[in-house]
């Protein structure tokens, strides 16, 4: 089963939100892979909104402006990661060291910053 996960994290790697597809059906024009991006990272940008705003402001927002103050977060910082899962044996294992830029690398990564599921 093929899946795209995307993780969002904040400057300091805290994970802020997640979402993943695993829909069989992509849309005119993109690969399965790419629809299944697109769709994590419109359900990510709802998910920061939740997170961040109070419930009446994130249930009245417009997708659009949802998608901007993700814009200007990633602008500022913060990251968002997608993984690809091919079958679960490529699924993330949080015992497992797990770094933004996706470089870990025996305790090295580029942007130093690794979260270790502790």
């Amino acid at each position: 089963m093929e899946g795209t996960i995307a993780i969002f994290v904040n400057p300091r790697g805290d994970v802020i939100a997640t979402a993943c597809d695993f829909e069989k059906s992509g849309f005119g024009g993109f690969t399965l892979e790419q629809a299944q991006k697109i769709r994590c990272r419109n359900r990510i940008n709802r998910e920061i909104v939740s997170a961040y705003a109070s419930p009446d402001l994130a249930d009245n927002i417009e997708s659009y402006t949802c998608e901007r103050i993700v814009d200007d977060l990633m602008r500022k910082g913060f990251k968002l990661i997608y993984k690809r899962v091919k079958d679960s044996s490529d699924a993330p294992k949080m015992e497992e060291p797990f770094c933004s830029c996706g470089q870990y690398d025996e305790g090295n990564c580029q942007c130093g910053v690794v979260d270790r599921g502790e």
